[in-house]
């Protein structure tokens, strides 16, 4: 998804902790335990595959990479 429309709301997804460094103990976001409704992660990520399936560069990519598949077959 690099580079794709990037579609994360951070008032969805909640802290459980407040996260520490291993090393210094100082509280990170890096080492933080989210939870988060996973209804929602999974409908986020239905919207984000729907939309690389139709992004115009994933759309041509896939009918080059067939027009490559039925090449050969059709000598």
């Amino acid at each position: 998804l690099e580079r794709s429309a990037y579609s994360f709301q951070e008032h969805l997804v909640h802290p459980e902790d407040s996260g520490q460094h291993p090393q210094s103990g100082e509280p990170h976001k890096k080492f933080t335990n989210y939870r988060f409704d996973p209804q929602e992660f999974k409908r986020q990520v239905k919207v984000m595959a729907e939309y690389v399936r139709r992004h115009p560069k994933f759309v041509e990519e896939r009918r080059r990479l067939r027009r490559l598949r039925k090449s050969p077959e059709e000598l």
